[in-house]
């Protein structure tokens, strides 16, 4: 998913996707709009790909883009699917290159991985009273000289069969033959920066990251790869562990509860929930059990 994203609106998101796909497609990207539920996403995917579009347009999201069909959809080359009123499936290739535009769309890791991050700043107030651009008429120009464009693109794509085929060197886990044509035409043409954003689309894409990084790294710090209990653990995360007690609340945004043994209890099934996670650079294990109660450890990778 190629996400052109903006902080304000009339950057020229939907025109840079537009003009991105004029010469290849001259009738430009079939359009959607981001579905209201999982069912109405995939509705709207499989309409479209059935279609047998070139280019998929979900254009001017609001707030999140996070949906589980659009992520499944993006990691396969054919989509199956009910026929709508039938109790019969449809399998449909899909070769379609998708795009996304909003303005500071929030996304979650599924979506960021399966995405290319594109931020566009005006540093205008009203970006949409520009002028003085080279071409007036951006769309018309590209129309007009699709034949030198797709020349152009033949020519770097050509240069990096010269140079034998070197791959890129950014790996992305599920679309490594992507990353290494596209990574490698960019180097052989001297384009830099492929992917270059890509750590900071993940720290966006999980804002608890952070949070989760400081508990590790003190839990650590006190208890090192000791077996520990949610007991012990509990007044790290939260910031009224008890009473006349302050906390260090690493974890206070995620422990929802009106009471301490409710926190607790929510720490806890944090904690299960990122078993053999890594955090940081630290696993986060399970340790077996005492008297009934779950234990924990760290176990520091790479030493």
């Amino acid at each position: 998913m190629h996400i052109l994203n903006a902080p304000t609106p009339g950057t020229g998101k939907t025109l840079a996707a537009r003009v991105a796909t004029l010469p290849f497609n001259p009738d430009g990207p079939s359009v959607m709009t981001a579905g209201q539920d999982e069912d109405e996403w995939r509705k709207r995917i499989t309409s479209l790909l059935s279609g047998g579009t070139s280019h998929l347009l979900i254009d001017n999201i609001k707030g999140a883009l996070v949906s589980g069909s659009l992520a499944a959809a993006l990691s396969t080359s054919l989509w199956t699917d009910r026929i709508l009123g039938k109790s019969q499936t449809i399998t449909l290739p899909n070769r379609a290159v998708w795009i996304a535009t909003g303005n500071n769309i929030a996304v979650d890791t599924e979506m960021a991985r399966r995405s290319v991050w594109i931020r566009l700043d005006s540093n205008a107030e009203r970006p949409w009273t520009r002028n003085g651009f080279k071409h007036a008429s951006l769309g018309e120009w590209a129309l007009e000289n699709r034949g030198d464009l797709v020349t152009a693109a033949l020519v770097v794509i050509r240069q990096w069969f010269t140079a034998g085929c070197p791959p890129g060197r950014p790996t992305i886990g599920g679309f490594e033959s992507w990353a290494r044509v596209i990574g490698g035409i960019l180097d052989a043409a001297g384009i830099g920066g492929f992917m270059g954003n890509a750590e900071e689309l993940y720290e966006q894409s999980d804002p608890t990251a952070a949070q989760w990084a400081a508990f590790v790294a003190e839990w650590w710090k006190q208890f090192q790869d000791a077996p520990i209990g949610v007991k012990e653990l509990f007044p790290l995360a939260d910031s009224e562990p008890a009473d006349g007690i302050t906390g260090l609340g690493l974890l206070d945004t995620m422990l929802t509860g009106h009471t301490a043994r409710a926190r607790k209890v929510r720490l806890g099934n944090l904690l299960h929930s990122h078993l053999d996670t890594v955090v940081d650079g630290f696993k986060i294990q399970s340790a077996g059990t005492l008297r009934r109660a779950s234990l924990y450890q760290l176990t520091r990778l790479g030493m």
